[in-house]
């Protein structure tokens, strides 16, 4: 018998003054897995040693508060917001990868982008147009009567370029 558990996000979205990026998930991996109670903290989550790797450096901390509190400092001197597409959602027999997860509350980029209009860029940490945060992006964009227009795929089948995501569509 599958068990699905209904589960809150755990974090607000963080998002510094003049942000100009904002890194779209899909949703936290199960708090057992967390080094410490912020965005990308599961044991095996290679997002902060992808950023240390981009911008070359090291974070000090990573456990507790000290580690939150360190990569907000980060993310804000970058101009780097982070949030997740899922408020609230199903997951499946205590599995963190995002197929098990099934959504109850989508989160409102649109009134997100509204608040930080000095947000230009969105990036998205997984590509995948079913499950993942694209997949949920998509579904946001059609529950407001909204079509969002991919980019182009390369013969990887990589997304590649721009997509289409003007205010006031």
């Amino acid at each position: 018998m599958w068990k699905y558990t209904c589960i809150d996000h755990p974090f607000e979205s963080f998002i510094p003054t003049g942000a100009k990026t904002l890194v779209i998930g899909t949703f936290p991996t199960r708090s057992v897995n967390f080094q410490f109670p912020f965005y990308y903290s599961g044991k095996d989550n290679r997002f902060w040693p992808v950023m240390e790797n981009v911008y070359g450096l090291r974070f000090k901390h990573h456990a507790g508060r000290n580690a939150v509190d360190e990569r907000k400092e980060f993310l804000a001197s970058k101009q780097i917001g982070i949030t997740d597409m899922l408020l609230k959602c199903y997951r499946l027999a205590e599995k963190s990868q995002d197929k098990h997860l099934y959504p109850i509350l989508l989160n409102n980029i649109f009134s997100i982008l509204d608040q930080h209009d000095s947000i230009d860029c969105l990036l998205l940490t997984s590509r995948t147009e079913v499950y993942g945060a694209l997949g949920l992006l998509n579904m946001h964009f059609q529950s407001e009567g909204k079509t969002l227009e991919y980019p182009v795929r390369n013969r990887h089948n990589i997304l590649e370029g721009d997509f289409d995501i003007t205010r006031g569509i």
